[in-house]
């Protein structure tokens, strides 16, 4: 989990609660799917901060469109 630094590509919040949202999934589940915990899911939804390379990878693999574009 990192913190914001503005460098990397950052996660749409709106988007990612949107896709957890559309698959029905509780923030703890979310997380048990992405090999995190539910608190992660919960400051990434809250622009807290941002996933690390690992969760990246995964959410990629869930969806394409939860990023900013530049």
């Amino acid at each position: 989990m990192g913190r914001v630094t503005g460098k990397e590509p950052r996660i749409n919040i709106q988007r990612l609660r949107k896709l957890r949202s559309d698959m029905g999934l509780s923030l703890a589940n979310m997380a048990r799917i992405l090999g995190c915990t539910p608190v992660t899911v919960f400051n990434w939804e809250h622009g807290i901060c941002q996933p690390d390379r690992q969760s990246t990878e995964a959410l990629n693999f869930l969806s394409k469109e939860l990023w900013e574009e530049e």
